[in-house]
């Protein structure tokens, strides 16, 4: 597999610029997709429904949190406050992810 490095992003403006081995990629991502990956990476639990708009859950989202006295509830929140929660780690591997699907589409 080709060495990633990640130049620039903004999760807000939906916007990566890395290098995959030599060759830079520069790719625009949706609020959906950012969540999509945030799924798959097993940051987040699968929302109820999501879009570039809102994501619906139910409480707690995270795999860390507990719910209380095992009662969830239902809960609308923006893509972009969800994101926000991620480490700076996370945040990161996101962008890793989406780089590596971005440039298998590319080739």
């Amino acid at each position: 597999m080709k060495r990633i490095h990640i130049e620039d992003y903004s999760i807000r403006g939906g916007y990566a610029r890395v290098l995959v081995g030599l060759q830079e990629v520069e790719f625009n991502f949706s609020m959906s997709q950012a969540i999509e990956a945030a799924v798959d990476l097993g940051f987040i639990l699968e929302p109820l429904s999501y879009d570039n708009e809102e994501v619906i859950t139910t409480h707690p989202l995270f795999p860390s949190e507990m719910s209380s006295n095992g009662v969830e509830r239902k809960c609308k929140m923006s893509p972009l406050s969800v994101l926000n929660e991620l480490s700076g780690d996370e945040q990161t591997e996101l962008v890793r992810h989406l780089a590596v699907q971005q440039y298998e589409i590319h080739i």
